[in-house]
C-alpha cells in the first residue's frame, strides 16, 4: 500500500497536485511505487522524500517534480529505492533544510529508480538564495529526466546532484 506522509500543516489542491507544506513531505511505499497515477508534484520551496522498498518508476506520461522557489530557497529532493520503509525518523539536512522522513536503511533489497520521463526542478531565482539538492539512492540502476539545480539570482548558490547506485 502506498502512503503519503506530510509533516506539518498542508493543503492539497487541483491538478497538478500542489502541496503547501509547513514542513517536509514524504511519499513512501512498502513495495514498488509507480508515480503514473500521481500528477505533477509542486512543493514550492519545500523538500520532498520519496522512499520505496522496491522500485520507483513512472509508467505514465511525462511529469515534473518542482521544488523551486522564485524568491526564496528551493526545496531538496531525496529519492531512495530498494530499502524497507519503517517508522523511524531519520533527518537529512541538505541546503540547511532538514528533511525528516521515516526510513530504515539497514535492510536493502534490489531497487531501481526509473524516472526518465520525470523532470526535476530544485532551482531558485531570488537574490542570495540557494537551489535545492537532489539525492538519488538505489541498489540497482538510476535513470531520471532533466534535473535543474541552478540558481539564477545575484549571489545565488546552485544545488548538488548526488546519485548512488550499483547500476549508474
Amino acid at each position: 500500500a502506498n502512503l503519503l506522509d506530510l509533516q506539518g500543516t498542508a493543503f492539497i489542491k487541483g491538478n497538478p497536485l500542489i502541496f503547501g507544506v509547513a514542513g517536509a513531505g514524504t511519499i513512501r511505499s512498502a513495495g514498488t511505487l509507480d508515480l503514473a497515477k500521481i500528477s505533477n508534484l509542486t512543493f514550492a520551496g519545500r523538500s520532498l522524500a520519496i522512499v520505496a522498498a522496491g522500485d520507483i518508476v513512472n509508467t505514465g506520461g511525462a511529469k515534473t517534480i518542482n521544488l523551486s522557489h522564485a524568491s526564496g530557497n528551493a526545496g531538496s529532493l531525496t529519492v531512495i529505492a530498494g530499502y524497507e520503509s519503517k517508522l523511524t525518523d531519520i533527518i537529512v539536512t541538505l541546503n540547511d533544510d532538514p528533511i525528516k522522513y521515516p526510513v530504515e536503511l539497514t535492510a536493502p533489497s534490489k531497487g531501481n529508480i526509473q524516472l526518465s520521463n520525470i523532470s526535476i526542478n530544485t532551482s531558485s531565482s531570488g537574490a542570495n538564495t540557494r537551489a535545492g539538492d537532489v539525492l538519488l539512492v538505489a541498489q540497482g540502476s538510476i535513470n531520471t529526466g532533466a534535473i535543474d539545480t541552478s540558481s539564477s539570482g545575484t549571489g545565488g548558490i546552485g544545488g548538488a546532484v548526488v546519485s548512488m547506485g550499483a547500476g549508474i
